[in-house]
Protein backbone atom coordinates (compact mmCIF):
# COMPACT_ATOMS: atom_id res chain seq x y z
CA UNK A 1 0.00 0.00 0.00
CA UNK A 2 1.69 3.53 -0.94
CA UNK A 3 1.38 5.62 1.90
CA UNK A 4 -0.87 9.15 1.37
CA UNK A 5 -0.43 12.31 2.77
CA UNK A 6 -3.06 13.77 4.74
CA UNK A 7 -4.13 17.18 5.36
CA UNK A 8 -5.39 18.60 8.29
CA UNK A 9 -7.01 22.09 9.70
CA UNK A 10 -7.06 23.26 12.93
CA UNK A 11 -10.14 25.30 14.19
CA UNK A 12 -11.53 26.54 16.89
CA UNK A 13 -15.14 26.81 18.69
CA UNK A 14 -16.61 29.22 21.05
CA UNK A 15 -19.52 29.39 22.87
CA UNK A 16 -20.72 31.64 25.27
CA UNK A 17 -23.18 31.55 28.74
CA UNK A 18 -24.78 33.72 31.15
CA UNK A 19 -24.51 32.45 34.58
CA UNK A 20 -26.69 33.44 37.29
CA UNK A 21 -25.98 31.30 40.08
CA UNK A 22 -23.91 34.11 42.20
CA UNK A 23 -22.74 33.73 45.15
CA UNK A 24 -20.85 35.76 47.76
CA UNK A 25 -18.99 35.69 50.98
CA UNK A 26 -17.83 37.43 53.84
CA UNK A 27 -15.40 36.73 56.49
CA UNK A 28 -16.36 37.84 60.05
CA UNK A 29 -14.20 38.37 63.07
CA UNK A 30 -14.57 38.86 66.91
CA UNK A 31 -11.67 39.26 69.20
CA UNK A 32 -10.78 40.03 72.45
CA UNK A 33 -7.82 41.24 74.78
CA UNK A 34 -7.68 40.00 78.68
CA UNK A 35 -5.40 39.15 81.33
CA UNK A 36 -6.48 35.61 81.52
CA UNK A 37 -6.73 33.13 78.16
CA UNK A 38 -9.74 31.93 79.58
CA UNK A 39 -11.24 35.43 80.08
CA UNK A 40 -10.49 36.43 76.52
CA UNK A 41 -11.42 33.47 74.98
CA UNK A 42 -15.06 33.84 76.99
CA UNK A 43 -15.52 37.13 75.95
CA UNK A 44 -15.09 35.61 72.03
CA UNK A 45 -17.30 32.59 72.63
CA UNK A 46 -20.18 35.46 73.30
CA UNK A 47 -19.62 37.59 70.81
CA UNK A 48 -19.33 34.96 68.05
CA UNK A 49 -22.87 33.11 69.88
CA UNK A 50 -24.19 37.06 69.23
CA UNK A 51 -23.01 37.43 65.55
CA UNK A 52 -23.92 33.93 64.44
CA UNK A 53 -27.51 34.32 65.87
CA UNK A 54 -27.36 37.83 63.95
CA UNK A 55 -26.68 36.25 60.66
CA UNK A 56 -29.29 33.44 60.80
CA UNK A 57 -31.92 36.03 61.80
CA UNK A 58 -30.59 37.63 58.26
CA UNK A 59 -31.82 34.45 57.01
CA UNK A 60 -28.61 32.24 56.51
CA UNK A 61 -28.46 28.91 56.63
CA UNK A 62 -26.44 26.94 59.51
CA UNK A 63 -24.46 24.88 56.07
CA UNK A 64 -23.17 28.39 54.48
CA UNK A 65 -21.76 29.57 57.92
CA UNK A 66 -18.83 27.81 58.77
CA UNK A 67 -16.11 28.21 61.57
CA UNK A 68 -12.79 29.73 59.21
CA UNK A 69 -10.08 29.98 62.30
CA UNK A 70 -9.52 30.21 66.24
CA UNK A 71 -6.29 31.77 67.15
CA UNK A 72 -4.81 32.73 70.77
CA UNK A 73 -2.00 35.07 71.31
CA UNK A 74 -0.34 36.22 73.86
CA UNK A 75 1.49 39.71 73.92
CA UNK A 76 5.52 39.84 74.63
CA UNK A 77 6.53 43.50 76.10
CA UNK A 78 9.91 44.54 75.89
CA UNK A 79 11.47 47.54 78.05
CA UNK A 80 14.65 48.51 79.61
CA UNK A 81 16.46 47.82 82.33
CA UNK A 82 19.56 50.00 83.61
CA UNK A 83 20.81 49.67 79.66
CA UNK A 84 19.73 45.59 79.27
CA UNK A 85 16.11 44.68 77.06
CA UNK A 86 13.93 42.53 78.73
CA UNK A 87 10.60 41.36 78.36
CA UNK A 88 7.83 39.82 80.25
CA UNK A 89 4.59 38.63 79.27
CA UNK A 90 1.05 40.57 78.32
CA UNK A 91 -2.55 40.33 77.93
CA UNK A 92 -4.07 37.89 75.91
CA UNK A 93 -5.68 38.25 72.66
CA UNK A 94 -8.33 35.50 71.38
CA UNK A 95 -9.83 35.77 67.35
CA UNK A 96 -12.19 33.89 65.75
CA UNK A 97 -13.61 33.96 62.37
CA UNK A 98 -15.87 32.38 60.07
CA UNK A 99 -16.89 32.48 56.47
CA UNK A 100 -20.17 33.71 55.50
CA UNK A 101 -22.06 32.87 52.07
CA UNK A 102 -24.73 34.65 51.34
CA UNK A 103 -26.86 33.29 48.01
CA UNK A 104 -28.98 36.53 47.31
CA UNK A 105 -26.12 39.09 46.27
CA UNK A 106 -28.60 42.07 45.77
CA UNK A 107 -28.44 42.15 49.99
CA UNK A 108 -24.58 41.91 50.13
CA UNK A 109 -24.43 45.39 51.69
CA UNK A 110 -27.50 44.91 54.11
CA UNK A 111 -25.54 42.10 55.45
CA UNK A 112 -22.23 44.11 55.66
CA UNK A 113 -24.01 46.58 57.73
CA UNK A 114 -25.68 43.87 59.68
CA UNK A 115 -21.92 42.22 60.62
CA UNK A 116 -20.62 45.90 61.26
CA UNK A 117 -23.56 46.60 63.56
CA UNK A 118 -23.51 43.00 65.41
CA UNK A 119 -19.80 42.98 67.22
CA UNK A 120 -17.90 41.82 63.76
CA UNK A 121 -14.21 43.37 64.82
CA UNK A 122 -13.03 42.34 61.22
CA UNK A 123 -15.60 42.21 58.08
CA UNK A 124 -14.26 41.33 55.11
CA UNK A 125 -15.89 40.87 51.76
CA UNK A 126 -17.75 40.44 49.56
CA UNK A 127 -16.50 37.97 47.39
CA UNK A 128 -18.14 37.14 44.60
CA UNK A 129 -18.10 33.74 42.98
CA UNK A 130 -20.22 31.35 40.96
CA UNK A 131 -21.75 28.68 43.22
CA UNK A 132 -21.74 25.94 40.63
CA UNK A 133 -20.38 25.69 36.61
CA UNK A 134 -20.27 22.25 36.38
CA UNK A 135 -23.53 21.58 33.83
CA UNK A 136 -22.68 25.48 32.52
CA UNK A 137 -19.32 23.51 31.35
CA UNK A 138 -20.60 21.06 29.99
CA UNK A 139 -23.05 22.90 27.48
CA UNK A 140 -20.31 25.26 26.53
CA UNK A 141 -18.09 22.03 25.42
CA UNK A 142 -20.79 21.02 23.44
CA UNK A 143 -21.55 23.98 21.64
CA UNK A 144 -17.58 24.65 21.07
CA UNK A 145 -17.49 21.58 19.33
CA UNK A 146 -20.41 22.48 17.66
CA UNK A 147 -19.35 25.79 16.60
CA UNK A 148 -15.73 24.25 16.00
CA UNK A 149 -17.04 21.70 13.40
CA UNK A 150 -19.63 23.89 11.63
CA UNK A 151 -16.41 26.17 10.96
CA UNK A 152 -14.67 23.15 9.47
CA UNK A 153 -17.12 22.05 7.43
CA UNK A 154 -17.12 25.63 6.10
CA UNK A 155 -13.39 25.87 5.18
CA UNK A 156 -13.69 22.13 3.71
CA UNK A 157 -16.50 23.01 1.36
CA UNK A 158 -15.00 26.24 0.01
CA UNK A 159 -11.47 24.61 -0.84
CA UNK A 160 -13.25 21.60 -2.72
CA UNK A 161 -12.45 18.97 0.15
CA UNK A 162 -13.87 16.44 2.48
CA UNK A 163 -13.80 16.62 6.20
CA UNK A 164 -11.97 13.11 7.60
CA UNK A 165 -11.71 11.86 10.99
CA UNK A 166 -11.40 14.44 14.01
CA UNK A 167 -7.38 13.85 14.95
CA UNK A 168 -7.61 15.46 18.58
CA UNK A 169 -9.45 17.96 20.87
CA UNK A 170 -8.15 20.07 23.13
CA UNK A 171 -10.20 22.57 25.20
CA UNK A 172 -10.09 25.52 27.96
CA UNK A 173 -11.74 27.99 29.67
CA UNK A 174 -11.20 31.44 28.81
CA UNK A 175 -11.10 32.81 32.43
CA UNK A 176 -9.96 36.34 31.20
CA UNK A 177 -13.56 37.13 30.02
CA UNK A 178 -15.23 36.09 32.80
CA UNK A 179 -16.27 39.47 35.46
CA UNK A 180 -17.73 39.23 38.17
CA UNK A 181 -19.29 41.80 39.78
CA UNK A 182 -17.95 43.95 42.09
CA UNK A 183 -14.16 42.89 42.00
CA UNK A 184 -13.78 44.64 38.45
CA UNK A 185 -15.01 48.15 38.85
CA UNK A 186 -12.31 50.39 38.46
CA UNK A 187 -10.50 52.66 40.85
CA UNK A 188 -11.66 56.12 39.91
CA UNK A 189 -15.56 55.97 39.16
CA UNK A 190 -17.65 52.91 38.54
CA UNK A 191 -18.18 50.35 35.75
CA UNK A 192 -16.16 47.25 35.05
CA UNK A 193 -12.43 48.25 34.43
CA UNK A 194 -10.98 44.99 32.54
CA UNK A 195 -7.78 46.85 33.05
CA UNK A 196 -7.81 45.68 36.70
CA UNK A 197 -9.29 42.30 35.95
CA UNK A 198 -6.32 40.58 37.18
CA UNK A 199 -5.14 42.74 40.09
CA UNK A 200 -5.88 40.77 43.76
CA UNK A 201 -5.64 42.49 47.33
CA UNK A 202 -4.23 39.76 50.20
CA UNK A 203 -4.20 41.13 53.50
CA UNK A 204 -2.32 40.14 56.35
CA UNK A 205 -3.45 39.97 60.03
CA UNK A 206 -1.35 42.93 60.91
CA UNK A 207 -2.58 45.99 58.36
CA UNK A 208 -6.25 44.50 57.84
CA UNK A 209 -8.24 47.66 58.53
CA UNK A 210 -5.35 49.39 56.00
CA UNK A 211 -6.11 47.07 53.89
CA UNK A 212 -10.17 47.47 53.95
CA UNK A 213 -9.25 51.49 53.49
CA UNK A 214 -7.54 50.68 50.19
CA UNK A 215 -9.79 47.57 48.82
CA UNK A 216 -12.75 50.43 48.99
CA UNK A 217 -10.60 52.82 47.35
CA UNK A 218 -9.82 50.73 44.65
CA UNK A 219 -13.35 48.81 44.86
CA UNK A 220 -11.70 46.05 44.54
CA UNK A 221 -12.68 43.17 47.41
CA UNK A 222 -9.75 41.46 49.63
CA UNK A 223 -9.07 38.27 48.49
CA UNK A 224 -9.64 35.63 51.35
CA UNK A 225 -7.33 33.92 52.90
CA UNK A 226 -7.25 31.18 55.74
CA UNK A 227 -5.22 32.31 58.15
CA UNK A 228 -4.94 30.00 61.77
CA UNK A 229 -2.19 29.71 64.11
CA UNK A 230 -1.62 26.15 66.09
CA UNK A 231 -1.10 25.19 69.48
CA UNK A 232 2.54 24.92 68.95
CA UNK A 233 2.49 28.76 67.63
CA UNK A 234 3.01 27.73 63.93
CA UNK A 235 1.06 29.41 61.37
CA UNK A 236 -0.89 27.78 58.41
CA UNK A 237 -2.07 30.27 55.55
CA UNK A 238 -4.42 29.43 52.75
CA UNK A 239 -5.42 31.12 49.44
CA UNK A 240 -9.43 30.51 49.69
CA UNK A 241 -9.55 31.71 45.76
CA UNK A 242 -8.08 31.32 42.35
CA UNK A 243 -4.57 33.19 41.62
CA UNK A 244 -2.73 31.99 39.12
CA UNK A 245 -1.51 34.36 36.48
CA UNK A 246 -2.78 36.66 38.24
CA UNK A 247 -1.03 40.15 40.16
CA UNK A 248 -1.05 40.07 43.86
CA UNK A 249 -0.37 42.45 46.33
CA UNK A 250 0.30 41.49 49.93
CA UNK A 251 -0.82 44.24 52.84
CA UNK A 252 1.45 43.80 55.76
CA UNK A 253 3.27 45.92 58.08
CA UNK A 254 5.77 44.23 60.17
CA UNK A 255 5.11 45.82 63.54
CA UNK A 256 4.63 44.09 66.67
CA UNK A 257 4.65 41.23 67.09
CA UNK A 258 7.46 41.80 64.70
CA UNK A 259 8.48 37.64 63.70
CA UNK A 260 5.09 36.40 63.59
CA UNK A 261 4.29 39.41 61.00
CA UNK A 262 7.26 38.63 59.24
CA UNK A 263 6.87 35.19 58.91
CA UNK A 264 3.39 35.09 58.15
CA UNK A 265 4.12 36.77 55.53
CA UNK A 266 6.98 34.97 54.43
CA UNK A 267 4.31 31.90 54.31
CA UNK A 268 1.61 33.96 52.45
CA UNK A 269 4.21 34.96 49.92
CA UNK A 270 5.62 30.97 49.27
CA UNK A 271 1.80 29.94 49.34
CA UNK A 272 1.42 32.46 46.33
CA UNK A 273 4.40 31.05 44.68
CA UNK A 274 3.23 27.77 44.74
CA UNK A 275 -0.02 28.79 43.27
CA UNK A 276 2.01 30.12 40.17
CA UNK A 277 0.78 33.86 40.50
CA UNK A 278 1.73 36.16 37.88
CA UNK A 279 3.52 38.73 40.25
CA UNK A 280 3.68 39.32 44.26
CA UNK A 281 4.25 43.25 44.85
CA UNK A 282 4.17 43.31 48.68
CA UNK A 283 3.00 46.60 50.45
CA UNK A 284 4.79 46.83 53.73
CA UNK A 285 4.48 50.54 55.23
CA UNK A 286 7.04 49.61 57.92
CA UNK A 287 9.46 47.35 57.49
CA UNK A 288 10.83 46.01 60.44
CA UNK A 289 14.87 45.86 61.33
CA UNK A 290 14.82 48.87 59.52
CA UNK A 291 17.28 50.61 62.56
CA UNK A 292 19.34 47.58 62.30
CA UNK A 293 21.24 48.47 58.86
CA UNK A 294 25.21 48.48 60.08
CA UNK A 295 27.46 47.17 62.71
CA UNK A 296 27.59 49.81 65.10
CA UNK A 297 29.94 47.49 67.23
CA UNK A 298 31.69 43.90 66.42
CA UNK A 299 30.44 40.91 65.81
CA UNK A 300 26.91 42.37 65.84
CA UNK A 301 24.74 41.50 62.39
CA UNK A 302 22.94 43.89 60.00
CA UNK A 303 19.41 42.12 60.60
CA UNK A 304 17.56 44.76 57.75
CA UNK A 305 20.19 42.97 54.97
CA UNK A 306 19.22 39.11 56.55
CA UNK A 307 15.32 40.63 56.35
CA UNK A 308 16.02 41.84 53.05
CA UNK A 309 17.43 38.50 51.78
CA UNK A 310 14.76 36.46 53.27
CA UNK A 311 11.95 38.38 51.34
CA UNK A 312 13.66 38.39 48.36
CA UNK A 313 14.48 34.42 48.20
CA UNK A 314 10.78 33.93 49.35
CA UNK A 315 9.44 35.02 45.92
CA UNK A 316 8.83 38.66 46.26
CA UNK A 317 8.68 40.26 43.07
CA UNK A 318 8.60 44.07 44.22
CA UNK A 319 8.60 46.05 47.61
CA UNK A 320 6.65 49.36 48.56
CA UNK A 321 7.69 50.84 51.73
CA UNK A 322 6.92 53.70 53.87
CA UNK A 323 9.46 55.88 55.43
CA UNK A 324 12.71 53.51 55.99
CA UNK A 325 14.53 54.27 58.93
CA UNK A 326 17.58 54.58 56.28
CA UNK A 327 17.36 55.17 53.26
CA UNK A 328 20.12 52.56 51.93
CA UNK A 329 18.19 49.65 52.95
CA UNK A 330 16.84 49.71 49.28
CA UNK A 331 20.23 48.96 48.03
CA UNK A 332 19.90 45.74 49.98
CA UNK A 333 17.54 44.26 47.96
CA UNK A 334 17.49 42.10 44.61
CA UNK A 335 14.19 43.56 43.68
CA UNK A 336 12.57 46.55 42.74
CA UNK A 337 12.03 48.86 45.89
CA UNK A 338 9.40 51.66 46.21
CA UNK A 339 10.05 54.41 49.12
CA UNK A 340 7.94 56.73 49.90
CA UNK A 341 7.56 59.34 52.49
CA UNK A 342 5.10 60.47 54.84
CA UNK A 343 6.05 64.18 55.27
CA UNK A 344 4.15 65.69 52.78
CA UNK A 345 1.07 64.54 54.54
CA UNK A 346 1.96 65.83 57.71
CA UNK A 347 2.54 69.45 56.00
CA UNK A 348 -0.64 68.89 53.90
CA UNK A 349 -2.37 68.67 57.52
CA UNK A 350 -0.47 71.58 59.13
CA UNK A 351 -0.79 74.09 56.17
CA UNK A 352 -4.71 73.43 56.29
CA UNK A 353 -5.03 73.83 60.34
CA UNK A 354 -2.29 75.96 61.08
CA UNK A 355 -0.94 78.04 58.31
CA UNK A 356 2.35 78.65 57.02
CA UNK A 357 3.48 81.44 59.44
CA UNK A 358 5.23 80.98 62.52
CA UNK A 359 6.71 77.78 62.39
CA UNK A 360 9.25 76.09 62.82
CA UNK A 361 10.58 72.38 61.72
CA UNK A 362 12.47 70.92 64.53
CA UNK A 363 14.70 67.63 64.05
CA UNK A 364 15.10 65.94 67.16
CA UNK A 365 18.82 64.85 65.90
CA UNK A 366 21.52 65.15 63.68
CA UNK A 367 20.08 61.64 61.57
CA UNK A 368 16.58 63.04 60.58
CA UNK A 369 17.61 66.45 59.40
CA UNK A 370 17.24 65.54 56.12
CA UNK A 371 13.53 64.63 57.07
CA UNK A 372 13.32 67.93 59.12
CA UNK A 373 14.97 70.18 55.96
CA UNK A 374 12.29 68.71 53.03
CA UNK A 375 9.51 69.04 55.27
CA UNK A 376 10.64 72.53 56.62
CA UNK A 377 10.94 73.76 52.52
CA UNK A 378 7.26 72.06 52.10
CA UNK A 379 6.18 74.75 54.90
CA UNK A 380 8.28 77.43 54.17
CA UNK A 381 9.47 77.14 57.72
CA UNK A 382 12.64 77.67 59.63
CA UNK A 383 15.21 74.86 60.59
CA UNK A 384 16.51 73.68 63.91
CA UNK A 385 18.00 70.94 65.16
CA UNK A 386 18.68 69.11 68.16
CA UNK A 387 21.72 67.48 69.06
CA UNK A 388 21.34 64.64 71.31
CA UNK A 389 24.10 62.05 73.18
CA UNK A 390 22.84 58.65 72.76
CA UNK A 391 23.05 56.16 75.80
CA UNK A 392 21.83 52.99 75.24
CA UNK A 393 19.59 51.18 73.01
CA UNK A 394 15.80 53.33 72.91
CA UNK A 395 17.15 55.91 75.77
CA UNK A 396 18.15 59.37 74.71
CA UNK A 397 19.39 62.17 76.24
CA UNK A 398 18.63 65.85 74.80
CA UNK A 399 21.30 67.74 74.89
CA UNK A 400 21.18 70.94 72.76
CA UNK A 401 18.62 73.19 70.05
CA UNK A 402 20.43 74.31 67.04
CA UNK A 403 18.10 77.45 65.65
CA UNK A 404 15.31 79.55 66.59
CA UNK A 405 12.17 78.41 68.28
CA UNK A 406 11.25 81.17 70.89
CA UNK A 407 7.44 82.32 69.66
CA UNK A 408 7.11 79.50 66.89
CA UNK A 409 4.52 76.68 66.22
CA UNK A 410 7.80 74.05 66.62
CA UNK A 411 6.85 70.66 64.46
CA UNK A 412 8.65 67.53 65.48
CA UNK A 413 8.87 65.62 62.96
CA UNK A 414 10.36 61.85 63.37
CA UNK A 415 10.08 58.69 61.60
CA UNK A 416 9.34 56.24 63.85
CA UNK A 417 8.09 56.91 67.79
CA UNK A 418 8.85 53.70 70.02
CA UNK A 419 9.07 54.52 73.79
CA UNK A 420 8.42 58.48 72.76
CA UNK A 421 11.88 59.71 74.32
CA UNK A 422 13.45 61.31 72.12
CA UNK A 423 10.34 63.39 70.93
CA UNK A 424 8.85 63.93 74.54
CA UNK A 425 12.18 65.22 75.76
CA UNK A 426 12.14 67.44 72.51
CA UNK A 427 8.99 68.58 72.89
CA UNK A 428 9.69 69.69 76.91
CA UNK A 429 13.02 71.50 75.16
CA UNK A 430 11.17 74.07 72.80
CA UNK A 431 8.56 75.04 75.09
CA UNK A 432 11.29 75.55 77.67
CA UNK A 433 13.11 77.78 74.83
CA UNK A 434 9.56 79.63 74.57
CA UNK A 435 7.94 77.85 71.43
CA UNK A 436 4.32 78.82 71.55
CA UNK A 437 3.23 75.60 70.62
CA UNK A 438 4.35 71.88 69.78
CA UNK A 439 3.39 69.14 67.21
CA UNK A 440 4.57 66.01 66.84
CA UNK A 441 4.74 63.89 63.90
CA UNK A 442 5.93 60.48 63.07
CA UNK A 443 5.22 57.93 60.49
CA UNK A 444 5.52 55.18 62.35
CA UNK A 445 3.47 54.44 65.94
CA UNK A 446 5.59 51.48 67.13
CA UNK A 447 4.07 52.68 70.65
CA UNK A 448 5.71 50.30 73.59
CA UNK A 449 3.41 49.74 76.96
CA UNK A 450 3.53 53.59 78.08
CA UNK A 451 4.04 55.48 75.26
CA UNK A 452 -0.01 56.34 74.32
CA UNK A 453 0.20 57.64 78.08
CA UNK A 454 3.53 59.51 77.65
CA UNK A 455 2.67 61.43 74.87
CA UNK A 456 -0.99 61.97 76.08
CA UNK A 457 0.71 64.17 79.24
CA UNK A 458 3.76 65.48 77.13
CA UNK A 459 3.96 69.35 75.98
CA UNK A 460 2.98 68.78 72.58
CA UNK A 461 -0.80 70.13 71.63
CA UNK A 462 -0.81 67.80 68.40
CA UNK A 463 0.07 64.56 67.72
CA UNK A 464 0.07 63.35 63.96
CA UNK A 465 0.50 59.75 62.91
CA UNK A 466 -0.38 57.82 60.04
CA UNK A 467 -1.70 54.05 59.92
CA UNK A 468 1.46 52.32 58.38
CA UNK A 469 0.95 50.26 62.20
CA UNK A 470 -2.52 49.98 63.12
CA UNK A 471 -3.30 51.66 66.75
CA UNK A 472 -4.85 49.86 69.37
CA UNK A 473 -8.17 51.98 70.49
CA UNK A 474 -7.00 51.69 74.16
CA UNK A 475 -3.58 53.64 72.67
CA UNK A 476 -6.13 56.72 70.85
CA UNK A 477 -6.50 60.15 72.91
CA UNK A 478 -7.97 63.42 71.93
CA UNK A 479 -5.24 65.43 70.69
CA UNK A 480 -3.96 62.07 68.55
CA UNK A 481 -4.63 62.96 64.92
CA UNK A 482 -4.27 59.78 62.43
CA UNK A 483 -3.31 60.20 58.93
CA UNK A 484 -4.11 57.61 56.62
CA UNK A 485 -2.18 56.45 54.19
CA UNK A 486 -4.51 53.81 52.35
CA UNK A 487 -4.86 56.77 49.09
CA UNK A 488 -1.62 57.23 48.57
CA UNK A 489 -0.82 53.23 48.67
CA UNK A 490 -4.03 53.01 46.32
CA UNK A 491 -2.43 55.10 43.86
CA UNK A 492 0.55 53.24 43.88
CA UNK A 493 -1.01 50.03 43.45
CA UNK A 494 -3.24 50.62 40.56
CA UNK A 495 0.16 52.60 39.03
CA UNK A 496 2.10 49.63 39.43
CA UNK A 497 -0.26 47.02 38.24
CA UNK A 498 -0.92 49.27 35.01
CA UNK A 499 2.73 49.76 34.30
CA UNK A 500 2.24 53.43 35.25
CA UNK A 501 4.78 55.69 36.26
CA UNK A 502 5.50 56.62 39.59
CA UNK A 503 6.98 59.48 39.29
CA UNK A 504 3.96 61.87 39.54
CA UNK A 505 3.19 60.95 43.24
CA UNK A 506 6.61 62.80 43.72
CA UNK A 507 5.96 65.80 42.77
CA UNK A 508 6.80 67.47 45.76
CA UNK A 509 10.36 66.70 45.22
CA UNK A 510 10.02 69.60 42.91
CA UNK A 511 10.69 72.15 45.90
CA UNK A 512 14.02 70.83 48.04
CA UNK A 513 16.82 72.01 49.13
CA UNK A 514 20.37 70.61 49.39
CA UNK A 515 22.00 70.99 52.58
Amino acid sequence: MRWQPTESVTVSGEAKTVLKNQISSFTAGVDAVADKKDDAAKEVNSKMEALIKAVKGFGIKAEDVKTQSLSYYQSEETYWDNGVQKSRKGQWRVSSSVEITLREVDRASALADLLAGSGATNVYGPNFQFDDTSEAEKELFDKAISDAKDKAEIMAKSSGRKLGRVISVSEGLATNNYYPMYSTRGAEGGGQNRAMSKLQLISGSSSRELAEKISTRLKISLTTIEDKRFADGEIYIRIKGKVRGDDIFVIQSLGQPTNDNLMELLIIIDALKRASVGRINLICPYLCYSRQDRKAESREPITAKLVADIISVAGAGRMVTVDLHADQIQGFYNIPVDHFVGYPLFAKYIRKHYGRKNLVVVAPDVGGTKMANKMADLLGARLAIINKVRRGHDENEVATVVGEVENKMAVIIDDVISTGGTVIKAAKMVKKLGATGVIICATHAMFSAETAKKLETSEASRILLTDTISIPPENIFPKMEVISVAPLLAKIIRRIHLNRSLGELFRWEDKKKVL
